[in-house]
């Protein structure tokens, strides 16, 4: 269970990073 929330959270982490590279570098 602790596996899949810490896979969670890094997809999530992953995603907003990205996000706000292409937000920030157009």
């Amino acid at each position: 269970m602790a596996d899949l929330s810490t896979h969670k959270l890094s997809i999530a982490g992953r995603e907003f990073t990205s996000r706000l590279i292409l937000g920030t570098g157009g």
